[in-house]
């Protein structure tokens, strides 16, 4: 009992140092539950009946542990392309003496370089389902990738002010078509679309359906900087800062 506390533990703590895992985080619920089940049997002295919620409560956590790896097999895979996009978008900024966005997910950050400087940065809240692609409309993903700001919003924003992002892009609807073929999605899936930066953030939980959410104050601050046609990139991690 006393182990399956500490790896509950341990991966409650390796669980909130990423981006939230539903399928992980579902689990960990089971396995807390499980324990505090498993501690009532053992007090009532109904030991085989706690054997057994033991030896769920430890599939659980095995069941984390195969989640997480495969979400860092993902992080792996893409690392280098999130890396190019960021060092893409810094270059032309000072090359071209430009503003851009840069939203890193893991670290729920908005950045705003300029002629290739950091110049501001902001917190972020992002879609309910943050750890992944965005693969298809209603997943709670937000999307990565590179894009630009199609349409400034300064009122008659559901969420104070908004800027409207070209999403979907070609890559979008070629990853898309291609997850389609595959059976990564159902046939019926659509793609989706009406992805923003926009307002009422600042709630400390990744809450929207695929958006980046600013607080108000800093969307004000942020609309000093904008402009339509501005590139925005969004990547889940990067290490490569100006």
């Amino acid at each position: 009992r006393d182990q399956l506390r500490a790896e509950l533990k341990e991966w409650r703590e390796s669980l909130d140092g990423i981006l939230r895992l539903h399928g992980a985080e579902g689990r960990w619920k089971n396995a807390e539950l499980g324990l505090q089940i498993t501690n009532r049997l053992i007090d009532s002295g109904k030991f085989d009946a706690a054997h057994e919620v033991m030896r769920a409560v430890q599939d659980s956590l095995n069941s984390i542990r195969g989640i997480v790896d495969d979400y860092v097999k993902d992080e792996s895979r893409n690392i280098a392309t999130w890396r190019s996009w960021v060092s893409q978008t810094i270059e032309a900024s000072r090359r071209n003496g430009t503003k851009a966005i840069i939203v890193d997910k893991s670290k729920h950050r908005c950045y705003v370089v300029s002629s290739g400087r950091l110049i501001k940065t902001y917190a972020a809240d992002l879609g309910h389902n943050p750890s992944r692609q965005k693969l298809f409309s209603g997943d709670g993903a937000t999307p990565e990738g590179m894009y630009k700001v199609t349409e400034v919003r300064r009122r008659g924003s559901k969420y104070y002010k908004a800027l409207m992002l070209n999403f979907p892009n070609e890559s979008d609807r070629r990853r898309f078509m291609a997850n389609k073929e595959a059976g990564v999605i159902s046939k019926y899936a659509r793609i989706g679309g009406l992805i923003e930066i926009h307002g009422h953030g600042g709630q400390k939980r990744d809450w929207t359906d695929g958006c980046v959410a600013l607080t108000d104050k800093d969307m004000d601050d942020l609309f000093n900087h904008v402009s339509k046609g501005m590139p925005v990139t969004i990547v889940r991690r990067s290490d490569r800062w100006p």
